[in-house]
């Protein structure tokens, strides 16, 4: 990487897991980008990483600009040339097929607390990537979007994202109306699909290695007129070219598997930010809600009941 501002980035950005990747760079830089250079960007995320490994004068008519333009959006992405941004996209491609690695994590003498508190640095280390790594303005929309009480929300996960996005459901319902949890299915969803609208918002989190079925939803949310937030990891599913709002969090978990740790705490904040903004003039739900949970925790006379 040659250019200052994507030196920057991937300073800000940097992870030991992880590779700095150019979608990353592009949702940093996008704010500064020139409208052409925007049409640029987006030409390259539409079908991620694969529309950016082909030629530059096939990105620039693909994109409705000239090759300069390509080549000076590559230039402010770090790459000194075409071919060396190219070259990247192959090798993120190659990762994002990659299986599972694993290692030992008891290796080096390490003890069972010893490993554990290295894990902890290293998942803290995580969400602050993921949160550095999200705009200010994608995350506003998003919270925007999540917030405002007259239109319906949907979320929905994969096989191991959906405990993740059933407690974001079940958070948000405390908060505000209208919010449905739809199972990781096809039939779920085609169910959902003939109520989701141009007044529907629609959480979709898909993670390596992403669900055919939830790219083919993704697509359908689109074309239904609503608005779309996907949650990915850094390679973007597919399912990120339907959407409105792209948020990213690591996935490198404790071997063998990944972690839906960063996501959990991303979730949370955007649930914390709604709820401050839907609180800020109507409070009545929460109330509503504290009233309920006390009578079921303690009984309608206030005294703790015990189970029969």
């Amino acid at each position: 990487m040659v250019d200052q501002d994507a030196n920057e980035v991937a300073e800000d950005i940097e992870r030991e897991s992880t590779p700095v990747t150019v979608s990353s760079v592009i949702r940093v830089l996008k704010p500064s980008l020139s409208k052409a250079e925007l049409r640029v960007a987006e030409a390259l995320l539409s079908n991620y990483p694969v529309s950016g490994i082909t030629t530059a004068s096939a990105l620039a008519q693909q994109a409705g600009v000239s090759d300069p333009t390509v080549t000076r959006l590559v230039s402010r992405l770090g790459f000194s040339n075409f071919s060396d941004m190219r070259d990247s996209l192959i090798k993120e491609l190659e990762l994002r097929l990659s299986p599972p690695k694993y290692s030992n994590p008891l290796t080096l003498d390490r003890t069972p607390k010893e490993y554990a508190v290295t894990a902890a640095k290293e998942l803290s280390n995580q969400i602050q990537r993921s949160m550095g790594a999200n705009s200010e303005e994608d995350i506003s929309l998003a919270v925007e979007l999540l917030g405002d009480r007259r239109k319906d929300v949907y979320i929905t996960g994969g096989r191991a994202s959906r405990t993740v996005a059933m407690q974001a459901s079940w958070t948000l319902q405390v908060i505000r109306p209208k919010v449905r949890f739809l199972e990781d299915s096809e039939g779920a969803r085609i169910n959902a699909l003939l109520d989701i609208g141009k007044n529907s918002v629609v959480v979709l989190l898909d993670y390596r290695r992403y669900q055919r079925e939830a790219i083919d939803f993704a697509r359908s949310v689109q074309e239904s007129g609503a608005s779309l937030i996907v949650m990915t990891d850094p390679f973007l599913s597919p399912a990120s070219a339907h959407a409105k709002v792209v948020l990213t969090t690591e996935i490198e978990g404790l071997p063998p598997f990944n972690t839906m740790v960063p996501t959990l705490a991303l979730l949370e904040l955007l649930t914390s930010l709604v709820a401050r903004q839907v609180f800020s003039f109507d409070d009545s739900r929460l109330n509503r809600y504290v009233e309920l949970s006390r009578g079921m925790l303690l009984g309608r006379s206030g005294s703790a009941q015990t189970d029969q």
